[in-house]
């Protein structure tokens, strides 16, 4: 039990610290979110895209903290489909953090 509130509180300090706007207003467009040692994330449309991300794994988490999607990057250009309800969310792939907001 102490274990899964260790990972709430990291993810509520990298949620506070590496928050982002992440949609811009009109969402046809893809804003890019995060980089990190040549990983990004881009999030658009219920769509993830990272790249760079070849052999680690994406968590997404939601505000609770708990774990609503895992999967394995298989390739530097990998692209997601989210089929998630509406609101904030954590995207973790290797050590990078960040938020994404579900619309």
């Amino acid at each position: 039990m102490a274990k899964h509130w260790y990972y709430i509180f990291i993810l509520l300090i990298a949620f506070s610290a590496l928050s982002t706007p992440l949609l811009a207003s009109n969402t046809s467009q893809i804003e890019q979110i995060a980089e990190f040692n040549d990983i990004n994330i881009y999030f658009a449309q219920n769509n993830l895209r990272v790249t760079g991300g070849e052999g680690l794994k994406l968590q997404i988490f939601n505000v609770t903290g708990i774990l609503v999607v895992t999967e394995n990057i298989d390739s530097t250009d990998k692209r997601f489909s989210l089929d998630l309800p509406r609101g904030c969310y954590i995207v973790k792939v290797g050590k990078l953090v960040k938020k994404i907001s579900v619309k």
